[in-house]
């Protein structure tokens, strides 16, 4: 499996603390952007990336036919599936690289994903996910 990532990641946070090579933040919501190329042939459902705030995972997969499964503090029922399909710039060429970007904001407990220059609808977070 050969995989290559850009990733940009930021949070919208109140407060942060680094110490020991380990990010604690205290947010009220992230975005994850990246480029990436994956061999998906040898992976089904590949793994975009993992993020663990505070102890709680937050995981994106790539579900195949342009769609993306999020998960939330590693439960199956914590998920939900994403597909961008509202196309925003609708003149971008094709390229090489997956952009993706993911957006959480716990405030308003929405999730939305963008891919390239289509993006999809904002989704309610799933009742059991926690946002404090």
């Amino acid at each position: 499996m050969h995989q290559l990532y850009i990733l940009i990641c930021s949070f919208l946070s109140m407060s942060t603390n680094l110490s020991k090579n380990t990010l604690h933040v205290n947010a009220a919501g992230v975005s994850v952007c990246l480029r990436y190329l994956i061999d998906t042939q040898t992976q089904s459902n590949p793994t975009i990336f993992t993020l663990s705030p505070q102890g709680r995972s937050l995981r994106l997969l790539d579900s195949g036919y342009g769609g993306y499964t999020v998960y939330f503090d590693g439960y199956s029922y914590n998920s939900m599936f994403l597909r961008p399909v509202i196309k925003f710039w609708p003149y971008i060429d094709p390229d090489i690289w997956t952009r993706v970007c993911l957006i959480v904001d716990t405030t308003k407990r929405v999730a939305q994903v963008f891919n390239g220059s289509s993006g999809s609808i904002r989704k309610l977070l799933p009742r059991q996910v926690r946002t404090k």
